[in-house]
């Protein structure tokens, strides 16, 4: 099987179809039908053995072997007319086919809460809170209190002073029947540098079991994956991410270029979500290009985890894909795009989730 920007040329073309067909509404834009055109005659091309780009370039697409996910399953958009840059997802610990979805920096510091076709169900407010750039969330679990994180922390030009996490308890909906819109305290907030400097993110996970905050930086090349605790004796008034591992085996974006893509085609290799499985043994990356899977064996540290090659997520063709999580139950990825209408997209494992241990410290 033949593999380009790591995913089955017969997957791409597919996609090439399914996106045209499911995806677009209205006429199709004269620079979106030239950049879905080109690529896919580029894959027909790769099909075929031409080569556009080089061979060390290609060897590395080639080289990652696929994760065990499905082709992706469209369930519908984000109906809400407010998410209009869906810039984190994330399941709900609590209501089976929740999830949360945070808008990109500017808008109010709001959490909206979808059903799995991506049909509004309703807004929690965070109270006292700035929405400065939030990029991500996160969805855990500690002494079996549900938690979200928030990761205010995007920084297209690396010039912030301090950075912000929110923590806040999962809202319980159930007794809010309907469409709901309330508010709330958040729990804890950290503020942050990292510390070699001002840096660009937009993924963030949280690992209970290590007592630490994962956060991987978006416009370094190589990406550069810091950590937080997550717990500390004595809360600081501003405290430092420390740098883990140089995350470099992912396809490099000369590769991924190739995508005919003029916006974001150079960048297709930059981190945009990230998610720890819930057990603890996968982490899941997504990029304007491609997902990774890196698999955790018990014993190993991160650093350990990201010196090993990733194995490739054949994802759906999204233009600005920046959102990414497992499902509560380890067994399927989401996914879903800032570029309106925004789809949602499931991945299912045809393997079943192994290793680990269901977190819940």
């Amino acid at each position: 099987m033949i593999y380009i920007l790591g995913r089955p040329v017969e997957q791409q073309i597919h996609e090439f179809r399914f996106l045209r067909r499911d995806t677009m509404i209205g006429p199709i834009k004269t620079t979106t039908a030239i950049a879905l055109t080109t690529n896919f005659f580029l894959l027909l091309m790769f099909g075929s053995g031409c080569s556009l780009t080089r061979d060390s370039e290609l060897e590395t697409v080639r080289s990652l072997p696929p994760a065990p996910f499905g082709q992706a399953v469209f369930l519908g958009h984000l109906e809400n007319q407010d998410i209009t840059e869906a810039s984190g997802i994330v399941a709900s610990r609590l209501h089976a086919g929740i999830l949360w979805v945070a808008n990109d920096g500017g808008d109010a510091p709001a959490l909206h809460a979808v059903d799995m076709r991506g049909a509004h169900i309703g807004r929690v407010n965070i109270r006292n809170a700035q929405n400065v750039d939030w990029e991500d969330l996160a969805a855990f679990r500690v002494n079996n209190t549900a938690f979200l994180l928030i990761g205010d922390f995007g920084d297209n030009h690396a010039r912030r002073k301090q950075n912000d996490l929110y923590f806040v308890r999962e809202p319980d909906i159930s007794d809010h029947p309907g469409q709901f819109d309330f508010s709330v305290d958040w729990y804890r907030r950290i503020r942050f540098v990292f510390e070699d400097g001002p840096r660009d993110c937009e993924a963030v996970a949280v690992d209970p079991d290590r007592n630490q905050i994962l956060l991987l930086t978006k416009r370094t090349a190589p990406p550069v994956l810091y950590a937080l605790p997550l717990r500390t004796e004595k809360e600081e008034p501003l405290m430092v991410a420390r740098r883990l591992a140089v995350v470099d085996n992912m396809v490099p974006s000369a590769a991924a270029s190739l995508s005919g893509d003029v916006r974001f085609g150079k960048i297709r290799s930059q981190p945009t979500s990230m998610d720890i499985s819930p057990n603890g043994s996968e982490i899941a990356i997504l990029t304007y290009g491609d997902g990774y899977l890196y698999r955790r064996p018990a014993h190993l540290g991160w650093p350990a985890v990201f010196r090993k090659p990733p194995e490739l997520i054949g994802m759906p063709a999204l233009r600005q894909a920046e959102a990414l999580c497992f499902t509560a139950n380890g067994q399927s990825l989401i996914v879903t795009s800032e570029q309106l209408p925004a789809p949602l997209y499931r991945l299912d494992r045809y393997l079943p989730l192994q290793g680990g241990r269901h977190r819940d410290t």
